[in-house]
């Protein structure tokens, strides 16, 4: 009975303060929504591999490679031989599985029409089944795996190449020579995996393709994923310490001759999608800094949208405070009247959340396409873990908002009230100007890192990365030659003679490396003068004599190969000055008076090219040689002279491909956007920021407009006799807005420390970054100054505007 009547008081306090109500819901509304959708999306990311049985013992074994003491690169992969030994001398690890990755056109043998090319392919152990807990739809997970020349494809690939029909026990081809039957379908994996695959060839396929010993025992070969399973008990940093003894047993010396060394750690399986940036990761990563930083800014945001509550509830309790008199005289007790407020705060918070909910069903698609990403999993209201979440923001904003407005409002003294000597205490008048100020120290704070990650992201989009990939078209090379009788350096030839005819392509090079892909080929190289154990591994690319050209790369010393000079092909070698440094050389001249070995053939040292970004800023420059060599696994690059040409150019590099290269699919990139893609991660984490910066800005705009309105309210009678013994219209402004500024001194004296710290430890995260100028804080500063003072100084212009009988006539 009385839960009604209070609901009714409720609903009828609503009716008066429409405005106030409005405000403060939709300050709730936004603070949820906003912060339950980056819960979800925190809460996915961090959800990857955990489907996995003992996935919480399974770990992978990742290479720290040291060149003189210093850390040169840090690997995903490992060498063939490694996980063997270990499994041989460690008997905490119960079992392990290696996987190679590969990319090729893959094709079905009875219909030649049907060939694509597939990135997602992995030469893996037999026992991969038992490993991971990936469901195999049809086929024997001990067996599938088994035999060489077998195949596990996943139900998409199946349905690619084979429709409706079971392509269990029927053959596929790869790169037109590897037959391959299919023992084995298996469930597509969930998107929360770090693994990408969809077909699985047998491991025991490698020994006829490369050698049993070396792909069963090699300790050089280094491109292979391992992972091992330990015993439930065992400690992961003694195995790893163990794992280092015996590597280092295996290969320590050797390396220590040369001035290198290895460690090898553990990665939980569990966080590699989260805390791990390495080289030749199979999926990209997301930074687990970045994932905190959402789920700080989720936070604030909710923060600010209590706080907001808070302050405006807090402010309508005290013209509530007859109200309650009344009722302590007419014998209502405190925990009653306590118990009241709490309902009303419930109902409010309820009502938000329910709003969110229809939000989190709404908006995906339209957040899905601004940040290009999939933030959660498809229906995430399915999930209990969405229910807890939304449940835990409820609770929390029930308690938070509503323990000290009730409690505040149920202890007024009615006497005092009804006496008309009720007065707020100058703790509660503090309360609120600190709560105030937090809200715009967090959304300060907000807008400066915001400007910061927006400098830095468009900094590197942009930044002049020492090569030319405007309007560059990058086309996968052939695998299969239909013709063995011609070399295909004469194919590539043709192939790019015939391309550089058209009118709309002004450069054509074939090289092994491209912008926006990881190099996976690595040698031993050494001056001539050294001896064989002095060997450093860089990084090789193979390139024509158009190579520089068309990616517009500038010489620093020497020349570029050429037509000129036939005999570049096996007696010359170009170093970048990444490599020049790296092999101890002084300078880019000094390099042109030596000679290098490149597999036991020395090689003169006849140019040396400026360093570019290859991969994104967030990688050093590699040091590495470019050998004039024609390579069947390389990119036919494309500068096209205009971006409209696009199309026609595409359709003609087409129809050129198939006369060349027919039974190959043809499949391109445009090399821009494949750039681009490493920074996704810096893009999305950017796009979230503004976002959330501006729902920030908007919930403490709606809560300072709160505070105003009741300030100038409040401050009614005073203004009315401060106009009629002649105040101007500025004078009333710089009254009511005069708080606000003194709040909004601390809050920027407060906020730029913090601010330029955190940014730069943010900004050490990159090879190449911005500087904190002057600037930024300065436009931080005039950004929040004018929110602040569009807020308050429209609502006291208003006020001001106001006839001095306008403002007294109730008083």
């Amino acid at each position: 009975m009385r839960n009604g009547i209070y609901l009714n008081i409720f609903l009828r306090n609503i009716g008066r303060n429409k405005l106030y109500f409005t405000i403060n819901l939709i300050g709730l509304i936004i603070g949820i929504t906003t912060s339950l959708f980056i819960f979800l999306y925190v809460s996915y990311e961090f959800s990857y591999d955990r489907f996995h049985n003992n996935g919480e013992n399974i770990y992978r074994i990742a290479v720290n490679n040291y060149q003189e003491g210093k850390l040169s690169s840090a690997d995903a992969m490992a060498y063939s031989g490694l996980a063997p030994a270990l499994k041989a001398d460690i008997p905490a690890i119960k079992d392990y599985v290696r996987l190679k990755g590969e990319n090729g056109f893959i094709g079905r043998e009875d219909k030649k029409d049907t060939r694509f090319k597939e990135f997602k392919i992995f030469y893996a152990d037999p026992h991969f089944f038992d490993f991971f807990s990936f469901p195999l739809i049809n086929g024997d997970k001990q067996t599938a795996l088994k035999e060489p020349n077998t195949a596990v494809i996943t139900a998409a690939a199946q349905k690619k190449y084979f429709g409706n029909e079971s392509a269990l026990g029927k053959t596929i081809i790869f790169d037109g020579k590897e037959v391959f039957n299919i023992t084995g379908i298996m469930a597509d994996l969930p998107e929360n995996s770090h693994l990408r695959l969809e077909f699985l060839f047998s491991y025991s396929t490698l020994y006829h393709i490369t050698g049993r010993d070396s792909a069963e025992n090699s300790l050089d070969w280094n491109e292979f994923y391992t992972y091992i399973r330990l015993d439930p008990d065992a400690k992961a940093g003694s195995v790893e310490h163990k794992i280092n003894t015996i590597a280092t047993a295996i290969k320590g010396e050797r390396l220590a001759k040369a001035g290198r060394k290895e460690t090898l750690f553990l990665q939980p399986l569990r966080s590699i999608h989260t805390a791990s940036d390495l080289l030749h990761e199979i999926k990209p990563a997301t930074s687990d800094k970045t994932l905190y930083f959402f789920l700080l800014a989720g936070v604030i945001i909710l923060l600010i949208a209590w706080i907001n509550y808070v302050n405006l509830t807090t402010i309508k309790a005290f013209e509530r405070a007859k109200e309650v008199g009344i009722q302590k005289v007419l014998g209502a007790e405190r925990g009653e009247l306590m118990k009241r407020f709490l309902l009303e705060n419930t109902i409010t918070n309820l009502a938000a959340v329910i709003i969110a909910i229809v939000f989190l069903l709404v908006l995906p698609p339209l957040l899905f396409n601004y940040l290009n990403t999939q933030l959660f999993a498809e229906a995430p209201l399915r999930h209990t873990g969405t229910w807890v979440i939304i449940g835990a923001i409820f609770l929390c904003g029930v308690f938070i908002t509503g323990i000290y407005p009730a409690t505040l409002m149920s202890s007024f003294m009615p006497v005092s009230i009804l006496k008309g000597k009720f007065k707020r205490s100058p703790r509660d008048i503090f309360l609120r100007e600190a709560l105030v100020a937090f809200q715009f120290l967090i959304t300060m704070m907000l807008i400066g890192v915001t400007l910061v990650i927006y400098r830095q992201i468009n900094f590197m989009l942009s930044m002049n990365k020492g090569i030319n990939i405007e309007r560059m078209l990058a086309i996968e090379s052939p695998r299969v030659f239909s013709n063995d009788t011609i070399p295909y350096k004469l194919l590539f030839e043709g192939f790019k003679h015939d391309l550089s005819r058209n009118k709309n392509i002004t450069n054509v090079s074939f090289t092994t490396t491209v912008s926006s892909k990881e190099n996976y080929w690595k040698e031993p190289v050494r001056l001539s003068n050294e001896e064989v154990f002095k060997s450093r591994e860089i990084e090789v690319a193979g390139v024509d004599q158009d190579f520089m050209k068309t990616f517009q790369i500038q010489l620093k010393a020497g020349r570029f190969y050429a037509d000129e000079f036939p005999a570049d092909g096996g007696r010359s070698i170009i170093l970048n000055e990444a490599a020049v440094k790296y092999l101890g050389m002084d300078n880019a001249d000094d390099a042109l008076k030596k000679k290098l070995v490149l597999w036991d053939n020395e090689r003169d040292i006849v140019g040396v090219i400026k360093n570019y970004y290859n991969l994104s800023l967030k990688r050093d420059i590699s040091p590495t040689a470019y050998v004039f060599r024609y390579v069947p696994r390389s990119y036919v690059t494309v500068k096209i002279d205009n971006a409209d040409n696009f199309s026609d150019v595409i359709k003609y590099c087409r129809a050129e491909w198939d006369n060349f290269f027919p039974g190959n699919s043809f499949e391109y990139f445009i090399v821009q956007e494949s750039y681009d893609k490493q920074y996704q991660d810096e893009i999305r984490f950017k796009k979230i920021f503004i976002l959330s910066t501006i729902l920030a800005s908007l919930i403490a705009c709606l809560g300072l407009f709160g505070l105003t309105l009741y300030e100038t309210i409040q401050r009614k009678r005073e203004i009315g006799i401060r106009k009629s013994l002649g105040a101007t219209t500025f004078d009333i402004v710089k009254l009511l807005s005069l708080k606000v500024v003194k709040i909004l001194a601390i809050v920027i004296v407060i906020a730029i420390p913090i601010i330029h710290i955190s940014m730069s430890k943010w900004l050490s995260g990159y090879t190449v970054h911005i500087t904190l100028s002057v600037w930024i804080y300065l436009l931080t500063i005039v950004l929040i100054t004018l929110i602040t003072l569009f807020t308050t100084v429209y609502q006291s212009i208003k006020a001001a505007n106001n006839t001095p009988i306008q403002s007294l006539r109730n008083e």
